[in-house]
């Protein structure tokens, strides 16, 4: 595909997430913060918060980040927040214990062919790492009703 197709591909998926996220709110309970009780300390948040991305390994990513005790999911920005590699309303109360990681950048602006080339890369780690998150939370046997930590 040229950069141009990739570029018109990821506007189809943002327009897509666009869609699905507004269902999603139409369709789903509100929550707020006070609602949700975090497994994540901001001790943890700021330790991890130090480490960079390596795009290549997701898994040892996400290892380094459950070892310092963050089991936030990453989100990205397109025409709204989303979350690849979750599924919603399924794991909107898991989401809400375990929080979020934004990453900026992510946006549909995108600044020319090697950005969307890169959020298009980013994507796919980040779809691999929320489902990685996710299988450990599950492994680990997190109570989604809360109360405690994985």
């Amino acid at each position: 595909m040229s950069p141009g197709e990739l570029l018109m591909l990821n506007r189809v998926k943002s327009l897509f997430s666009l869609l699905l996220s507004f269902v999603f709110i139409m369709t789903s309970q509100a929550w707020s913060e006070e609602m949700c009780s975090s497994y994540t300390s901001d001790f943890a948040i700021l330790k991890t918060n130090l480490y960079p991305i390596n795009l290549e390994d997701p898994i040892g990513d996400l290892q380094i980040r459950v070892i310092h005790g963050d089991y936030r999911f990453l989100s990205l920005n397109e025409f709204g927040v989303i979350y690849p590699g979750l599924n919603f309303p399924d794991d909107k109360t898991l989401l809400c214990l375990a929080g979020e990681r934004n990453i900026e950048g992510t946006s549909d602006a995108l600044d020319g062919d090697e950005h969307a080339d890169l959020v298009i890369e980013f994507g796919t780690y980040v779809t691999k790492y929320n489902t990685l998150m996710k299988k450990h939370l599950e492994k680990v046997k997190v109570k989604k009703e809360g109360g405690g930590h994985p």
